[in-house]
């Protein structure tokens, strides 16, 4: 189960609308319905994606409802694909030629034919050909709509998105941060202007890291949460970028950041962080991860120990887990709110 190893990616989404009042009635259907189906040993079919048990990829039938972790639903999404290895493609490839060309007497076939040639010896290799298997969790909070998917490509979140909308009938948003930080300013009863200002900010995450690594360089780094305080501070790679159109430029620091030059080099030079390993630490213990700047996508996110014991129920490890990455959402959330008000003060008149 991925969002109980020790790492994992998450990409965060939420639910575009609110749940019909029959919804814990007819999920069960719906998930069965969307449910993995194996991809047929002779068939041609490259991919499959469906539901399965988030603790058994095989178990697609769902008889009992065990994926109802009440306030969530918790389901994996196995992915089966095949392909053509590229070097068997081609060796058959020639062989088909060589046998069109002994068989017609020639001793040339032009392009159209050979590509009618690859495709049919492509779908003819891809029966005999095993599928790869990989499953991705999914952990939805429908109660307040918040969704956290383990995999952060961009190919596979669209997989995930449009089976989750043809699933539940509901649109999943990408969390943007520059609406979070104006419901931040609005939640603050800041300015109508300053508060539509934000929404117009091109990429507020980079500009968050940028206040961060400033608050790190002045040991100004502890925040005050909900149940006390946290450190939050670069660890040891920090991604940077340059949009510039005739010269992109992407500079990749690796080693002890707080004493890096390059990345204030780099800053000064009006580069974006756009990536940064951070290290969170609060009186519950220390967590790492890699941010985006776009999504606040975590590419990596390690949490505490889960403190569970062995006999204890299977569920558990799951809410103490779970409680943890919610953890430092919800912290860099915080943190996040007091970048936008305090970067947003000189406009609050």
């Amino acid at each position: 189960m991925g969002i109980l190893a020790k790492s994992c990616g998450l990409s965060q989404y939420t639910t575009g609308s609110d749940l019909p009042s029959d919804f814990l009635n007819v999920v069960v259907d719906r998930v069965r319905y969307r449910a993995f189906i194996d991809i047929e040993q002779d068939s041609v079919t490259e991919k499959s994606i469906g539901w399965v048990d988030i603790d058994n990829m095989l178990d697609a039938q769902f008889e009992t409802i065990n994926f109802l972790k009440e306030p969530y639903i918790v389901l994996g999404m196995r992915v089966d694909k095949r392909a053509v290895p590229a070097s068997v493609l081609k060796r058959n490839c020639l062989i088909k030629e060589q046998q069109i060309m002994q068989d017609e007497g020639i001793s040339f076939i032009n392009g159209k034919r050979r590509k009618e040639i690859k495709e049919a010896v492509r779908q003819s290799l891809l029966s005999s050909m095993i599928p790869t298997t990989q499953v991705y969790d999914m952990v939805w909070k429908y109660t307040t709509g918040h969704v956290l998917f383990t995999n952060t490509s961009p190919k596979l979140c669209d997989d995930f998105q449009e089976l989750f909308s043809a699933t539940f009938n509901l649109r999943l948003n990408t969390i943007e941060l520059s609406l979070l930080g104006s419901a931040i300013l609005h939640a603050n009863k800041k300015p109508k202007k300053v508060i539509e200002d934000f929404k117009y900010v091109e990429i507020p995450g980079s500009d968050f890291l940028a206040w961060l690594w400033d608050r790190c360089l002045e040991d100004n780094n502890e925040f005050k949460i909900a149940d006390g305080t946290a450190r939050l501070l670069f660890d040891d790679k920090v991604v940077l970028n340059h949009e510039d159109i005739d010269t992109p430029q992407t500079v990749t620091c690796v080693g002890d950041s707080q004493s890096m030059s390059e990345i204030q080099t780099a800053l000064n030079d009006n580069k974006l962080i756009v990536q940064a390993k951070l290290i969170l630490t609060t009186m519950d213990g220390d967590w790492s991860f890699f941010l985006d700047a776009f999504y606040f996508d975590f590419k990596s996110i390690k949490t505490p120990k889960v403190k569970t014991g062995k006999g204890d129920d299977p569920d558990s490890i799951f809410y103490d887990k779970i409680a943890l990455i919610e953890k430092t959402i919800n912290t860099l959330n915080t943190i996040y709110g007091e970048f936008v008000l305090e970067c947003t003060a000189k406009g609050d008149n």
